[in-house]
């Protein structure tokens, strides 16, 4: 079970994720996918990338991601985003979040291949 504090940080996050991508700040793309919980995946972009133009070669580092977030239900789509990396969210519910957010991590300025997973046990 999990404490409020780590309820209360997760709330924090997805209502902090959910402003940045629904004020257009940052962008995120749908990923669908199977799973029992969860429809697909929100890659959230640092801004730097969000601000550039997508193309179809376009190369992502492990730098270039704010955030992988899990989602319940499809959300609500940019009707004129024509973006080749994906379908672009417009509006990110923090409800249909799942209680888990992959976030990445740099030490010392270069890359390290970890996630940190930032998760609470919604039972």
């Amino acid at each position: 079970m999990a404490s409020s504090v780590e309820r209360a940080s997760f709330a924090t996050t997805a209502r902090l994720l959910s402003c940045l991508v629904t004020e257009s700040l940052v962008r995120a793309i749908f990923v669908p996918f199977r799973w029992p919980d969860g429809v697909g995946i929100g890659v959230v972009l640092n801004a730097p990338v969000s601000n550039k133009p997508a193309t179809d070669c376009t190369s992502y580092s492990q730098g270039d991601i704010l955030a992988i977030i899990v989602l319940k239900h499809v959300p609500i789509f940019k009707h004129d985003s024509n973006d080749p990396r994906g379908k672009e969210i417009g509006l990110l519910d923090p409800l249909d979040m799942s209680p888990l957010v992959l976030v990445t991590s740099i030490h010392n300025e270069k890359e390290v291949p970890l996630w940190n997973f930032s998760g609470i046990d919604s039972r």
